[in-house]
């Protein structure tokens, strides 16, 4: 694939642009893609896990083609301690025989710090908390810090083909990020059919997730909420503690009718492809 031209912020030992051929508009992909990564960041690689079927997909993948390759596996969760994203981790774990490592996910602290679904005596002691803002990469250079030098590159299960926006993100940004995050896309030129396969090939299961949603659990607007209150109503109340006005996104959906709640992510919906 040729990308967009832009500027040239960082060269490769050969002068090439991380992630391009020679001619620095042809977008590498596979073990050319990897060996470019691996150049920037030694022998280990995070990855960010979000127990979806693209991360899983990467995993096994980085498994099979790098196997000297540390693979440093973090979770970033909605809401702590969820009884189906913990046992989904609990077997990821077991399968791939390492730790995944739990943190708060973003928009976890951007719900409190926004006070969304609060109680108007709750308000005021969020505020007073002054909770930090912070983004994915700072993420990264966290779990970078503690593992050591060299600066770690992330490892994303991001795909052009899901829809034009990731695709415009790979032709403008490339699949090896050299600007704040520093991001690598292994598999970004994949097909759903190409997830799937690895998939069963590995005979993995998918997290539980997918058997209400088709995804891993990605807003919590009604779509989400309903089966999730249905299925997992001790969750539903792990969530009402955090945000104790939540049966409003319920509310507001049965009595208007469908529409995005303020508790919404802009991820799309993914067919439940993996039988």
């Amino acid at each position: 694939m040729r990308s967009k031209k832009r500027a040239v912020k960082m060269l490769l030992p050969d002068g090439r642009r991380p992630g391009y051929a020679a001619d620095g508009e042809t977008i590498l992909a596979g073990r050319e893609l990897l060996a470019d990564a691996l150049t920037l960041s030694g022998d280990r690689l995070l990855l960010s896990f979000s127990c979806g079927k693209d991360s899983l997909a990467v995993w096994l993948w980085l498994r099979e083609v790098a196997p000297s390759v540390e693979i440093l596996p973090y979770f970033l969760y909605w809401i702590p301690g969820l009884s189906f994203v913990d046992a989904a981790l609990r077997y990821y774990e077991e399968w791939f025989g390492c730790r995944i490592m739990r943190l708060p996910h973003p928009i976890f602290y951007q719900y409190l710090r926004a006070q969304w679904y609060q109680p108007p005596e709750l308000c005021a002691l969020l505020q007073a908390f002054d909770l930090p803002s912070y983004d994915f990469a700072d993420v990264d250079k966290l779990i970078g810090a503690q593992a050591g030098p060299p600066a770690l590159w992330t490892a994303l299960g991001f795909r052009a083909k899901d829809n034009i926006d990731r695709r415009n993100l790979l032709l403008q940004n490339g699949p090896i990020g050299t600007k704040k995050r520093r991001w690598y896309w292994p598999l970004w030129d994949w097909d759903v059919t190409q997830t799937a396969e690895i998939i069963r090939a590995h005979k993995i299961k998918l997290s539980a997730e997918y058997k209400y949603w088709g995804r891993t659990l990605a807003a919590f607007d009604y779509q989400y909420l309903k089966p999730l209150a249905e299925q997992f109503p001790a969750d539903f109340e792990r969530i009402r503690a955090w945000f104790p006005l939540i049966d409003l996104e319920l509310f507001r959906y049965e009595a208007v009718g469908r529409g995005g709640g303020v508790m919404s992510s802009s991820g799309d919906n993914e067919e439940t492809w993996l039988s």
